[in-house]
């Protein structure tokens, strides 16, 4: 098997996949066609490889294992029922790119019940959905109880990104979680609403949590947010002590915006 790790160690690139899939009811079988769309120019070439194909249906899931070797690659299965999720490198073993047009409901699915990898893919797929009720409603609950940090990072950030207003408590409510990358993220988002009535919820943040990088975008939130009657209390937080003077800069980032006015 040399070569196969001899085509990802020694390439200049990477691959770069379009992936497709279609059941036909009729005749119980499940299409997926891959296309390899890295650009080769300089001498990125098409991989030879194994893949797995994950399918999952009502009665159970199965793993396929099949191979890529050319440009388009077609592969058929049997499936006398409608798949829940047809998941593309099952296993997460290739380093790639790629994009797989799905339905809402199969990303919907997907958001719920594949690893960690596949659930956030699907969540930030999601965002063509945005005016979906159910996908609302769904991103919300994942947001909170999702199990791992990334997934619940990418359905705020998704949210976010439907501009729906509603949202505002959801966000709050991710600025405890317990991961600081997902706090951060929430008052970032808080922040960039520009609402001045939200600036005593940032100073809340700003005195209970414990990282310095949830702090710093408090202060930031703070600065896009508030009025110049906050230049008090951000000069106070101007002189706290941190790690490379992170809450020094972002009060003091602060600090320039209000006394201009923003």
């Amino acid at each position: 098997m040399d070569w196969f790790f001899e085509q990802y160690v020694f390439s200049p690139g990477h691959a770069v996949f379009e992936v497709n899939s279609i059941w036909d009811a009729d005749s119980g079988l499940i299409r997926l066609r891959v296309a390899q769309v890295q650009n080769r120019d300089h001498g990125v070439p098409i991989y030879r490889t194994p893949v797995q194909i994950g399918i999952v249906t009502a009665s159970g899931k199965r793993v396929e294992q099949v191979w890529l070797e050319n440009e388009w690659d077609e592969f058929v299965f049997e499936g006398r029922e409608e798949p829940l999720l047809v998941r593309f490198d099952e296993g997460n073993w290739l380093l790639k790119e790629w994009t797989y047009a799905k339905s809402v409901e199969q990303l919907l699915y997907q958001a719920r019940h594949d690893d960690v990898i596949g659930r956030e893919w699907a969540v930030r797929e999601l965002e063509r959905f945005g005016n979906d009720a159910r996908v609302g409603n769904e991103l919300a609950a994942i947001a909170v109880n999702d199990s791992f940090w990334a997934v619940r990072l990418a359905a705020l950030e998704t949210i976010a990104a439907t501009d729906a207003p509603e949202s505002v408590e959801l966000f709050q409510t991710a600025a405890a979680d317990a991961n600081s990358r997902v706090r951060r993220a929430a008052i970032r988002i808080l922040g960039g609403m520009g609402d001045q009535a939200m600036v005593p919820f940032f100073r809340d943040r700003f005195e209970v949590d414990d990282s310095y990088q949830v702090q710093a975008e408090a202060l930031r939130a703070i600065g896009r947010s508030g009025d110049r009657s906050q230049l008090g209390f951000l000069r106070q937080a101007s002189e706290l002590p941190s790690h490379r003077d992170i809450i020094r800069s972002a009060a003091m980032w602060a600090i320039e915006q209000l006394e201009a006015g923003r």
